[in-house]
């Protein structure tokens, strides 16, 4: 006997495409289905059910299917649901619509008006929300979208909407008339209810639509909250910061004292038990400047701790209030990982580095072909507690992964990561469960990077003015990476003032864009490797980089040089200093120059001003250049340098910003001029920071 499904699930059925059931199940088990249909399918069976559903006989099982779609079906077999039962049944009855046969086929198949995703979607209440899912589930799900994940959404000429989480490497796939228990998902069975709510809200968003939540809303962002019963309360710890941030400038950065260091230390472990993590790690990050002034070490620079200050100071001022402060101020103790299934990756090179807070580890970094994005995986330790850790070392040793020969080799070799672990800014999880499935070298000429691959340097600039850093905005650090496609390679040379190598590429039609790498004890074998890489002979295709923002512009650093597989005898991914003469360090006393940034701390620390205002006219751009350079001078000898010719040049500056419509830098220069006090200095100093991002960012996209 074979009867027709019911018109509402035909709809149904026919929007399940192969991506669809292989979400529903697994690609290998819709092609294991697939040709068990072609050997069985005389013998399989379909009558109707009370529900509007179908029940499918086949050989060796019986797949019941609702009114909601396969996503619903159940087997009689062990398994009992997303088996390949279930896909032979739904493949089976979209063989047997195609071909027309069975009573009412037409009528079946025809679009269900009123019924898309569209309409669906959008019509989800919070009520409706709660009664799929629970109260708790949509708390969580409003965590999920608190995270800021990157989504994206497709509609499909059938009527079929998918939202992708494309960092979670999760998709949410809604069929016509389906609803949500018809939703299918790769996302972890645990998981899946969670996603679904999180990608209607996400869907509603997109078009426009913002559900009032209420009390829900409310319990999503208590995790936002302090913690329970805390030594100190937030409201103290962020008071006291501020405090002691204007004491340090009313005192003199260049007077800071031992008792300054304690203080911010003692402040940052304050700041972990009230739940105030990104605080904590900025204030760590100042008192390590204060021992490298008070060490007279070379490292310490007074323009770049005065900026560092003043991002501190918004910080806490951001911080202050009686309302839930956003989630990108509060930031986490711990990044979440989520599983994301599998992922296909390709190894494209590897560094070491050390942060401005006296940590250093290596960073191995990958590219995930089907999202078009950079992940990267990070080992690091505080160097007093390293106990023998040396990130080059461990460029060498096994791991991170079950099946990996060591980082170097995921580096330069493409491979399977499966049950691979991953947060929200791409950056992969050493779990024990994860385990990687090595396969054939990595070929950078053959990846298609996408909007990452730069074969022309103004183009290069464009896109680095998108992802330049403003103010205390959240950013994936991975936006600063990107790979170069030279036309011809330039001079190298070595400053032994600026302790910076640098090295000249040309793009297509002949402009210039400086690869440059800071001199320091990690960087010293990549250096000199750079210096003896003679690209002719070795075939040099390209060079994976890292932005770097300075004083002077923009600049990239080098971190692998991608060989053309012609001349790459062994690998095409070639990390110098790592793979190649991993000569070792000079002795501690040598001298040393800024530090590499840790992607994890890359949000913490400050950005360098741009030479480049292009938002400031250029009589008020000299004039404010005289007073950023007594600012400085300020906050080095303390607030009563403050001299009448700064209030005078305030006072006409300020004149000059309102004529040009600048109001929040009219403010700032006013305030300091009318009150002359140590929080207006820092207040001021950030603000002159907004216009310069600001400005760099419009001068590089023009």
């Amino acid at each position: 006997m074979s009867t027709s499904p019911p018109p509402k699930l035909a709809t149904l059925l026919a929007s399940f495409d192969e991506a669809a059931l292989g979400a529903l199940a697994s690609v290998g088990l819709v092609r294991r289905a697939a040709k068990d249909l072609e050997k069985s399918a005389a013998g399989i069976s379909v009558e109707g059910t009370a529900d509007e559903g179908v029940t499918v006989t086949l050989a060796d099982a019986v797949v019941t299917i609702p009114e909601a779609g396969p996503a619903g079906a159940r087997c009689s077999c062990p398994a009992g649901a997303r088996c390949r039962h279930v896909v032979m049944a739904v493949l089976y009855l979209q063989k047997t619509l195609s071909a027309g046969t069975g009573d009412g086929i037409a009528e079946a198949t025809q679009p269900m008006v009123g019924v898309g995703p569209d309409v669906e979607l959008m019509g989800y209440s919070v009520e409706a929300l709660t009664k799929f899912a629970g109260k708790k589930v949509l708390r969580d799900a409003l965590r999920l979208l608190g995270a800021t994940p990157e989504v994206e959404i497709a509609e499909g000429a059938g009527g079929g909407a998918v939202v992708r989480f494309t960092n979670r490497n999760i998709d949410v796939r809604f069929f016509p008339g389906g609803g949500l228990a018809g939703m299918v998902t790769n996302a972890p069975a645990k998981e899946r209810e969670r996603v679904a709510v999180a990608a209607v809200l996400a869907y509603q968003r997109r078009h426009g639509l913002a559900l009032d939540l209420g009390e829900e809303a409310t319990a999503a962002q208590a995790a936002l909250g302090e913690s329970a019963s805390p030594p100190r309360s937030r409201a103290e710890i962020v008071a006291s910061a501020v405090g002691l941030l204007e004491e340090m400038v009313a005192v003199g950065l260049s007077h800071v004292s031992p008792g300054m260091r304690e203080r911010l230390t003692t402040l940052a472990i304050s700041a972990v038990g009230a739940n105030l993590p990104r605080l904590s790690l900025t204030l760590r990050g100042l008192a390590e400047g204060v021992r490298l002034f008070l060490a007279r070490d070379a490292q310490a620079d007074a323009e770049r701790f005065f900026a560092d200050l003043a991002r501190a100071y918004a910080l806490a001022c951001g911080l202050r209030g009686d309302t839930v402060p956003s989630p990108h101020l509060v930031g986490q103790h711990r990044t979440h990982y989520e599983e994301v299934g599998s992922l296909a990756l390709h190894g494209v090179g590897a560094y070491a580095w050390r942060t401005a807070s006296n940590y250093s580890g290596l960073t191995v970094v990958f590219w995930d072909q089907s999202a078009k994005r950079f992940n990267s995986w990070s080992e690091a330790r505080p160097r007093h507690l390293a106990q023998g850790f040396d990130p080059i070392d461990r460029y060498q040793q096994a791991g991170p992964w079950d099946g990996a020969v060591s980082p170097g080799h995921v580096a330069t070799h493409q491979f399977k990561l499966n049950r691979a672990k991953r947060n929200d800014f791409g950056r992969l999880s050493a779990a024990a469960q994860t385990g990687a499935v090595l396969l054939s070298p990595t070929r950078p000429m053959e990846i298609d990077f996408g909007n990452r691959l730069f074969t022309n340097w103004q183009a290069l600039r464009a896109y680095a003015g998108r992802a330049y850093p403003v103010g205390l905005a959240a950013r994936n650090p991975h936006d600063d990476i990107v790979v170069l496609k030279p036309s011809a390679w330039g001079e190298k040379s070595f400053d032994a003032v600026t302790q910076t190598f640098t090295w000249w590429a040309t793009d297509d039609v002949g402009d210039v864009m400086a690869l440059e790498l800071a001199y320091s004890e990690l960087t010293q074998p990549t250096i000199e490797a750079l210096e003896k890489m003679d690209v002719k002979n070795a075939g040099a295709w390209g060079v994976l980089g890292r932005l770097e923002f300075k004083a002077a512009g923009m600049a990239v650093m080098p971190v692998s040089m991608f060989i053309t597989a012609e001349k790459a005898t062994e690998l095409a991914v070639v990390n110098p200093g790592l793979d190649r003469g991993l000569s070792r360090r000079p002795a501690a006393s040598a001298v040393t120059a800024a530090v590499d940034k840790d992607e994890a701390e890359a949000d913490e620390e400050g950005e360098l001003e741009s030479e480049k205002p292009a938002l400031i006219p250029p009589a008020l751009e000299t004039r404010l250049a005289w007073v950023e350079d007594r600012l400085q001078a300020v906050a080095e000898r303390g607030r009563k340098s403050l001299s009448g010719a700064l209030i005078d040049e305030l006072t006409e500056a300020a004149r000059e910003a309102e004529a040009a419509g600048l109001g929040m830098l009219c403010q700032g220069l006013e305030a300091l001029a009318r009150n002359r006090g140590a929080g207006e200095v820092v207040r001021l100093k950030y603000v002159l920071q907004l216009h310069r991002q600001v400005g760099y960012r419009v001068g590089v996209e023009a």
